[in-house]
């Protein structure tokens, strides 16, 4: 195995109705050469696993983008105190000089008055409390962390300049001062692997930054305020499958390589019956029964399945609930408009999925967890003053007894 990548890690979420299990994951993350996760809860099964590899542990993050505008300063005062309290319980339990505390800020934390770089600065509303954190981040020789979401600035921003959005270089280059800027923070996710593993950093920082792609597998339980996206990040689907071609730089295959040994329900879909009637009256409440409980977000407009017609639409909905409820029988009924195939549906760009065996992880075992995850995990919970969420970034050593 090749590894050109310094330390390249994923951010490994798990808000989804089925999730694969962890030692599926870990083969699937040492297959493609990630050297590091980022894991967002305290999966009993997960941390077990950890310690049969030899856990270590490099960092726990204080919240999540706390100082997100649409929090309208909900956290602003808890936030460094809670960072505070995570590190002496890190001291406490004897881990203070191995691990690192950090806080994720989101990029809206950074404003300019101008086009150039070295006119930003930290927003006004949050200036003082955001200083003060990086100093203590710095004073203490902990990593700033910062979320960066360049496809969310397209987004969200019709103006904005897609040639900056990207790591592919073919953005006029800007002199700042005589800093070369080339990209927004230098098209996506491969011109950023191409980015990162010739160790560039940015024009004031160069040199290699630890970083970790978001994200790793679709999550098909996260809330859609923001929009549908927030569903589809991986650059795998929920079964480890790749979901187009990317090179990361790791490993002598030049492509993703699959999750091995997955489990999947068997080979049938819901749909909607050949002889059903579009103006039948039921079929409007049941697919917005369907999709309110189950996730249509790749019917949207230039989406996968955009261009399906009106009955691969509702047969689509249909089969997304079957297969999130177990392809129960009763989960095809919709009035009797939907009937149970073995035939698929799919087209060359539309996927109808047939749903992996549900996991169900050692939760309940939770005292038999080792004491080191313990205190790691527990002690900020209860230290901090008020409850955010933590992420814990994990080396991944040896091999999974698969």
């Amino acid at each position: 195995m090749v590894s050109s990548v310094n330390g390249i890690g994923a951010n490994w979420g798990t808000p989804s109705t089925h999730n694969l299990p962890p030692e599926i994951v870990v083969k699937m993350l040492k297959d493609n050469g990630f050297q590091k996760v980022k894991i967002f809860d305290a999966d009993y099964d997960t941390l077990r696993l950890w310690e049969i590899l030899g856990l270590k542990l490099w960092y726990v993050a204080v919240g999540n983008e706390p100082f997100l505008e649409t929090y309208n300063g909900s956290y602003l005062r808890t936030t460094f105190p809670d960072l505070q309290n995570v590190q002496t319980a890190l001291i406490k339990a004897g881990h203070g000089n191995q691990v690192k505390v950090t806080v994720p800020l989101n990029a809206d934390v950074y404003e300019s008055a101008c086009s150039l770089p070295s006119g930003g600065d930290f927003r006004a509303d949050i200036h003082g409390f955001v200083i003060q954190i990086v100093k203590f981040l710095s004073d203490n020789g902990f990593p700033f962390t910062i979320n960066i979401y360049p496809f969310i600035s397209l987004y969200i921003d019709s103006n904005f300049p897609v040639e900056y959005a990207f790591f592919d270089g073919n953005a006029t280059p800007l002199n700042n001062g005589g800093t070369i800027y080339t990209n927004m923070f230098d098209r996506f996710n491969q011109g950023f692997m191409a980015h990162i593993s010739d160790g560039k950093g940015t024009p004031m920082r160069p040199g290699p930054v630890d970083v970790y792609l978001f994200s790793l597998i679709d999550e098909d339980s996260k809330s859609i305020q923001p929009g549908n996206f927030e569903r589809h990040w991986g650059i795998f689907a929920y079964d480890g499958r790749p979901k187009y071609s990317l090179s990361l730089g790791t490993t002598n295959f030049g492509s993703l390589v699959p999750a091995s040994n997955v489990k999947y329900l068997e080979r049938k879909r819901c749909v909607l019956k050949p002889d059903a009637k579009l103006d039948d009256p039921q079929v409007v409440p049941s697919v917005s029964y369907a999709c309110a409980l189950a996730d249509c977000t790749s019917l949207g407009y230039e989406t996968s399945c955009g261009g399906l017609d009106t009955r691969g639409n509702i047969s689509y909905a249909f089969n997304s609930y079957y297969q999130i409820n177990n392809q129960l029988d009763e989960a095809c009924k919709f009035s009797d408009l939907g009937t149970i195939t073995k035939s698929d549906p799919s087209t060359p760009n539309c996927r109808f999925g047939i749903m992996i065996e549900p996991y169900y992880g050692g939760a309940e075992q939770i005292f038999g967890c080792t004491r080191m995850a313990v205190a790691l995990i527990l002690f900020p919970m209860m230290l901090c003053s008020s409850f955010l969420s933590y992420i814990i970034c994990l080396e991944i050593v040896g091999d999974p007894a698969m």
